[in-house]
């Protein structure tokens, strides 16, 4: 009878594990390492560089104060002058948790783009990087403020702006959107729809795989 108890109590106990772990799978969606390949990054408002049409289409979801994003700003610029209006290029916000005024430094990028000048603050934010990445959050909204200034913008309206709550939910949305599609890192790129595994360690690299999908 103890056999036959024990034997009973065993049986409940592995149907109890097996049960919660199929709730934990559903629960979780059934969650693994996301599979990349072939997502689409797309979004409803993009600051766009080139041919909105064009067939070649590269996306980077970027961080301002990341110093990588520095790095590959020059290339993007190069890569742009020479393909022209043969290739669409789209900024999107991924600000990483760890820097503490990359979402000001979004917000400011926003705020100069309803300016008609997102690209120029973006090269200058860069270029500046040095200058605010670690200062108070103070300090780097000032400093935002006289690059805004130095552009030429309505300083009123870029304060203005750059506090807007759907300035706020278009970063938070497109980093919810790159979290989606399993980015991870800044700067991400995706060609045509496809993720670059591995960002190109050169120009000549990067201009190779643009000149791959151009001439398709």
């Amino acid at each position: 009878m103890e056999s036959k108890s024990f034997r009973i109590v065993g049986w409940l106990v592995l149907l109890f594990l097996v049960a919660g772990g199929v709730l934990w799978a559903v629960g979780n969606g059934g969650e693994s390492e996301p599979d990349t390949q072939g997502a689409v990054a797309t979004t409803t408002s993009e600051w766009i560089l080139g041919n909105p049409n064009a067939t070649t289409t590269l996306v980077e979801w970027s961080d301002p104060q990341c110093p990588a994003c520095r790095t590959y700003q020059p290339l993007v610029n190069q890569l742009m002058e020479e393909f022209g209006d043969r290739v669409k290029f789209s900024y999107k916000h991924f600000p990483l948790p760890q820097h503490a005024n990359a979402i000001p430094a979004a917000a400011a990028l926003e705020a100069a783009g309803r300016q008609g000048t997102f690209f120029p603050m973006l090269d200058l934010i860069f270029e500046r990087q040095n200058e605010w990445e670690k200062a108070s959050l103070i300090k780097a909204e000032n400093l935002f403020l006289s690059y805004a200034e130095s552009l030429g913008l309505d300083t009123r309206q870029f304060k203005e702006d750059r506090v807007k709550r759907e300035v706020r939910e278009k970063i938070k949305g497109e980093y919810a959107e790159g979290g989606r599609i399993g980015v991870n890192s800044t700067p991400t790129f995706y060609l045509n729809g496809i993720k670059l595994t591995s960002n190109p360690r050169s120009y000549d690299e990067f201009r190779a795989l643009i000149t791959a999908t151009v001439s398709q």
